[in-house]
């Protein structure tokens, strides 16, 4: 789940150490926290909190420690205190997320109470695919990528499907879990992402491109069901003022996300041909 986590994060990174830039221009910056929390179900509670950056070198921070904040969690009318794991990390290994619950974040933070509640989704349902392995020839150094699958066509697109009556929002993450796997494409220098994912869909399927895999290997296939409000947040990832200015966020008197999820997993192991 590390680096599953690691690109929801950097949505949260990108629009929220961004918008501080507009502080250069604003007067009176507010010292606002940070919040991530990408609660998954079945795992253990866990937050992050961290400090704007300001931009401003006459900006003015509160004396609050992010590492010594009294952070904790509610749900089902029991309160949980997070133990500070350093970084802004916080952690309870005895709050384990349940589907369907509520959940509710507080702390105090610069004179603020800093609140957000979130609900843990259902699991996803009939979560299918049209193939678990297919094969990709090499493309060899010197060799263009076009030249190579004129002469072994790549097979048809992977898709994956499940149940959504609902309209409810899905992302799709797809991870090479193979130890140092073999490159597909020789020509490329530069080593790339083991790991892709969708934009959010309220779609029943997904289709996957061959053309998307980098490594030869075992892939783990992840469906996150996942809230509107972690959906809004990717789709208002931008560059303009407004989303600037404005960032997306559930959180009072914080920035980020306190957001919960589930998920189910498939697997595609990817050959040489």
């Amino acid at each position: 789940m590390k680096n599953t986590f690691a690109f929801l994060s950097l949505i949260i990174s990108f629009v929220f150490i961004t918008s501080c830039k507009k502080d250069i221009t604003q007067p009176g910056f507010s010292d606002i926290p940070v919040i991530q929390s990408f609660l998954q179900v079945g795992s253990p509670a866990s937050v992050n909190i961290s400090k704007q950056i300001a931009f401003d070198p006459n900006a003015i921070y509160s004396s609050d420690n992010v590492n010594t904040l009294n952070i904790t969690i509610s749900t089902n009318g029991t309160s949980y205190t997070l133990t500070p794991m350093g970084n802004g990390n916080y952690v309870d290994s005895s709050l384990i997320i349940t589907d369907t619950l509520q959940y509710s974040l507080q702390f105090n933070y610069n004179g603020k109470f800093v609140t957000a509640t979130t609900k843990a989704l259902s699991k996803p349902v009939g979560f299918a695919q049209s193939a678990t392995v297919v094969s990709i020839a090499q493309v060899a150094v010197g060799s263009s990528s076009s030249s190579t699958y004129s002469s072994s066509p790549l097979p048809a697109p992977i898709v994956f499907s499940w149940t959504n009556n609902d309209n409810s929002y899905y992302i799709v993450s797809v991870e090479n879990t193979t130890q140092n796997p073999a490159l597909i494409d020789l020509n490329n220098a530069n080593e790339p992402a083991r790991l892709f994912r969708s934009s959010p869909t309220q779609d029943n399927n997904f289709q996957l491109n061959p053309r998307q895999f980098q490594y030869y290997g075992m892939h783990k296939v992840t469906l996150y069901h996942i809230l509107p409000g972690y959906a809004d947040l990717y789709i208002s990832n931008g560059t303009s003022s407004q989303n600037l200015a404005t960032p997306q966020t559930n959180i009072t008197n914080g920035y980020g996300i306190f957001t919960a999820m589930n998920s189910v997993v498939l697997y595609v192991n990817v050959l040489k041909l």
